[in-house]
């Protein structure tokens, strides 16, 4: 079985306090959703470190997102090439049908 290098897992949150549901894969890579708790708007990032990068970006040390605090993170996807998952990062945040598409799965779940 040949792998591709993606892992698609969905997070859930537990208050404000996500439930990562990580795997445990070296060098795993990540592209996640997070939904401003001030005025809802969403935020779409890739990392390789998911739970450090969410921590800043609710401490106010990641640029963009830092006026529109705190965050919940309502969706990722893990991958185990960077590449994958900058693709992806790239085609959600481009191509507006895709994310329209996620978010609506997202919110149903």
């Amino acid at each position: 079985m040949q792998d591709d290098g993606i892992r698609i897992v969905n997070c859930f949150s537990v208050g404000r306090i996500p439930h990562l549901l990580v795997l445990k894969m070296k060098h795993m890579y990540y592209v996640y959703i997070l939904r401003s708790l001030k005025d809802s708007r969403f935020y779409i990032g890739s990392t390789h470190d998911l739970k450090k990068r969410f921590a800043q970006h609710n401490h106010g040390e990641a640029g963009y997102t830092q006026k529109y605090m705190p965050w919940e993170l309502i969706y990722y996807e893990a991958y185990t090439r960077r590449n994958l998952a900058e693709n992806r990062e790239r085609k959600l945040k481009n191509h507006g049908k895709g994310f329209t598409e996620l978010k609506k799965r997202i919110i149903e779940d």
